[in-house]
C-alpha cells in the first residue's frame, strides 16, 4: 500500500513539474477514461473470478506470484498495480488543490 502511494505521488509530482495545468487536466481525464474503458472491456471478455480479472493478471505479470498476497491460496494484491492510475489522478488533484489554496501556480 505505501509503495503505491509513493508511486502515485511520484508520478503526479513528475507530471505537475513537466506539464502545464491545462495539459494536466486533459491527461487526468484520459487516464481515468482509459482506466475505466479497459476495465469495462476486459470485464466483458474475462470470467468474473477476481483472480482472472485484468487487474489480477497485470499484478501477476508485473510482480510475480511470489510478491503477491496469498489469500485463500491464490496470489493477488487487494490494491493492485492497475489501480495506481486513478491514484495518480487523485494525488494530482490533491497537489493542485494545495497549490490553489496557497495561491501558487503549477
Amino acid at each position: 500500500m505505501l509503495q503505491r502511494i509513493g508511486l502515485a505521488y511520484g508520478m503526479a509530482a513528475f507530471l505537475c513539474v513537466m506539464l502545464s495545468r491545462q495539459v494536466l487536466a486533459i491527461t487526468a481525464g484520459f487516464l481515468l477514461a482509459g482506466y475505466w474503458t479497459v476495465l469495462h472491456r476486459a470485464a466483458e471478455q474475462i470470467p468474473t473470478h477476481w483472480s482472472l480479472m485484468l487487474y489480477g493478471q497485470v499484478d501477476l505479470m508485473l510482480l510475480g506470484a511470489g510478491h503477491l498476497w496469498m489469500g485463500k491460496g491464490i496470489p493477488f494484491d487487494p490494491e493492485g498495480c492497475w489501480s495506481t492510475l486513478p491514484a495518480v489522478v487523485s494525488c494530482y488533484h490533491r497537489i493542485s488543490d494545495r497549490q490553489f489554496d496557497n495561491g501558487a501556480q503549477i
